[in-house]
């Protein structure tokens, strides 16, 4: 559960539905409520910066007074500030401009790895490799700085350079200098043949990009034999409706229904599949877990109530809210203005009992309230949790600490090495001061043997290979493999 919590504080969910306006403190043309609003509110804001003992900077004084206001509407209607509004941008147009590469920091002191450059990318071009250690950004070690403020550095406009320092292995650190330029964010984040006949797609996110990269996705796993496949959506927290609809209608005949939206004031609209081609009747499967919301959920929704997909997993969310994008001065303001009906009238918006039973869900008693809102599998799964010992490792990523201080090490490369990768792997915990006893560590020694090779993996061949081995516990995958295995069978069968 503790995983779970982590996750959602962190979610981002959005929509696509965009209304412009702008908020200025002109009062020539408001009413009367409005001046005296905009008079209390310029007093408050005046006290504070005045007499306050501890006054903040004003801008995010402005930002935390604009957020607690939306706040008050619901859980999810809230301020971005301009870097945030940039941000939800470049994921819903599925681009951003930088050196391409994906980074980590393995520990609190530690220098910026990088786990992968982005073919044919700025990083990529310049020749930097999975394991390279970035140990300054302009000068500014990073060793004290958080992924964040690298990420931060490291984006920028168009044609503008950054210089790193690289340090690889051994050798003498280098510097580089790149020329930023357009990096690809992509909605698909893995997509190969599991095994035969069956094609995997992960999704991650719902944006601009995202209809065309599952089609090709599809017709890339067509070619190499797939004829079913998974559609992974956990962890997805949405995003463009118009994403959502799109992919349903690469699997749902012309004119069925995907999603309707029933706002406070006004007409209920209601959004029909354009029409599939060539997978129209492919055996398919979708998982969902908590972390499955908005725009995963109607897709999810609309293939399950049309009895075109096995939903698979655990309860999703339950976000199935119309966001207005509203442009301010100074970042945005998302507002809620509606809702998303499934086809079948299922309301996919969690209801608000209390701020506490909305983003805790797990710890509320009442069995109706938790059953409200979401999309419930056809098939319920529950992952394995992760053992408390393993799970403390990942909190402080030092499974990747290891393996990157290690990724030459001839243990990695055989299964008869695991005992001794096990070993080393225990006397560097203690380094750290881990505490832990035996039978901590023979529950988590499965666990831990399958991270080290995913972070192995995902640093000497990609993040595709690095989630494929955790596929191997994934108790949600293998019961989506079995029941496309079963049809399978059966079809031949008859």
């Amino acid at each position: 559960m503790k995983r779970v919590m982590i996750l959602f504080l962190t979610l981002f969910f959005v929509y696509g539905v965009v209304e412009s306006w702008q908020i200025n403190f002109d009062s020539s043309f408001a009413t009367n409520n409005e001046k005296n609003f905009i008079s209390v509110f310029e007093n408050a804001f005046s006290s504070v910066s005045e007499k306050a003992k501890y006054p903040e900077d004003e801008n995010e004084l402005l930002y935390e007074t604009l957020d607690g206001m939306l706040q008050n509407l619901d859980p999810h209607s809230n301020y971005l500030s301009p870097d945030q509004f940039k941000e939800l941008k470049e994921d819903q147009e599925g681009k951003f401009f930088g050196i391409g590469v994906l980074i980590s920091k393995p520990s609190v002191d530690s220098p910026i790895l990088v786990i992968n450059p982005i073919e044919g990318t700025p990083a990529f071009k310049a020749g930097l490799r999975s394991g390279d250690l970035i140990t300054e950004i302009e000068g500014q070690s990073t060793s004290q700085m958080e992924s964040k403020q690298a990420v931060k550095m490291l984006k920028g406009p168009k044609g503008t350079k950054v210089t790193i320092t690289v340090l690889r292995d051994d050798d003498e650190p280098f510097k580089v200098t790149l020329e930023r330029d357009e990096i690809p964010k992509n909605s698909v984040s893995y997509s190969f043949i599991l095994q035969d006949g069956i094609g995997f797609i992960k999704v991650s996110q719902f944006g601009e990009t995202t209809v065309d990269e599952v089609q090709n996705s599809l017709n890339n796993l067509k070619a190499k034999g797939a004829k079913s496949f998974i559609l992974d959506l956990r962890g997805n927290p949405g995003g463009l409706l118009n994403a959502s609809i799109g992919l349903c209608s690469l699997f749902l005949k012309e004119d069925l229904p995907v999603v309707s939206v029933r706002p406070r004031k006004g007409w209920e609209r209601k959004f029909r599949s354009e029409g599939c081609k060539e997978f129209c009747d492919s055996d398919l499967v979708v998982l969902i877990d908590r972390g499955s919301a908005s725009a995963s959920e109607i897709v999810a929704g609309a293939l399950k109530d049309n009895k075109r997909a096995t939903i698979i997993g655990t309860q999703s969310w339950g976000k199935g809210l119309v966001q207005s994008i509203s442009p301010l001065i100074k970042g945005a303001a998302l507002i809620t203005t509606a809702h998303y009906f499934t086809p079948s009238g299922v309301n996919i918006q969690r209801s608000y009992v209390s701020r506490e039973h909305y983003f805790f869900p797990d710890l509320e008693e009442n069995s109706k309230e938790k059953s409200e809102g979401g999309i419930t599998p056809d098939i319920v799964v529950e992952q394995s949790e992760i053992p408390s010992l393993a799970l403390k490792i990942e909190i402080r990523r030092l499974f990747l600490e290891f393996v990157s201080k290690n990724s030459n090490h001839k243990f990695f490369e055989s299964q008869n090495q695991d005992d001794n990768l096990l070993l080393s792997f225990k006397e560097f915990l203690k380094t750290k001061e881990i505490q832990f006893n035996e039978d901590e560590w023979n529950e988590s020694a499965s666990y831990i043997t399958l991270a080290l090779k995913r972070d192995y993996s995902t640093l000497k061949n990609s993040p595709e290979e690095g989630f494929k081995v955790m596929l191997q516990i994934d108790t949600q995958t293998k019961k989506a493999v079995e029941i496309l295995t079963t049809k399978k069978t059966q079809e031949k069968a008859a």
